[in-house]
């Protein structure tokens, strides 16, 4: 099964979804081949979340920018210790991605560029792994990509998402969030 493929499929099953009013799953992972029939016999999907604002048993879910404001509280100005025991700096970014992401692609393709021309140490976080997964969980990502700048081993910022149309201002962006916070 080619992507195109496997991409109709899922969309097919989404619409179908939608229009019978089904809830679904965030799957944080497919690999290619995987039909979506399958997916919680193929893989293990620690949690089913629902959509920002439906009810859950402990009532509804937040929004996403009440999620985003609750992960900044619960994080920001913490100390950081990088999974990556080669990171020998206290300065450093740590991105959470998915390795079929195409988000996470794109940010990886246009910020790690910077990043590595500055010298910045990368602490790399794949959530597609059940180990990644189990930190992003323990941290409180419920969105990737997300990029914590950690300064003197203390969480200084967090951007979560990629949403530049225009490499340019992806470049901008990144030189800008490591000026800003790391330097």
């Amino acid at each position: 099964m080619n992507l195109n493929d496997l991409m109709n499929v899922i969309m097919e099953k989404i619409e179908l979804a939608i229009k019978e009013d089904l809830p679904m799953l965030k799957i944080t992972d497919i690999k290619y081949g995987i039909a979506l029939d399958n997916i919680s016999k193929s893989m293990k999907l620690t949690e089913e979340l629902p959509f920002y604002g439906q009810k859950t048993p402990q009532g509804p879910r937040k929004s996403q920018e009440e999620s985003l404001t609750e992960l900044k509280d619960n994080l920001i100005g913490k100390e950081y210790d990088p999974l990556d025991k080669t990171i020998k700096n206290n300065t450093f970014v740590v991105v959470f991605s998915a390795e079929g992401c195409p988000y996470c692609k794109e940010l990886e393709r246009v910020y790690m560029p910077v990043i590595d021309a500055r010298g910045i140490d990368v602490d790399r976080i794949d959530v597609g792994l059940p180990e990644g997964n189990a930190y992003r969980e323990e941290m409180g990502v419920q969105s990737w990509p997300t990029v914590l700048f950690v300064k003197d081993s203390v969480i200084k910022h967090i951007e979560v998402g990629y949403g530049h149309s225009k490499d340019e201002e992806g470049v901008v962006h990144i030189t800008d969030l490591i000026n800003e916070h790391l330097t």
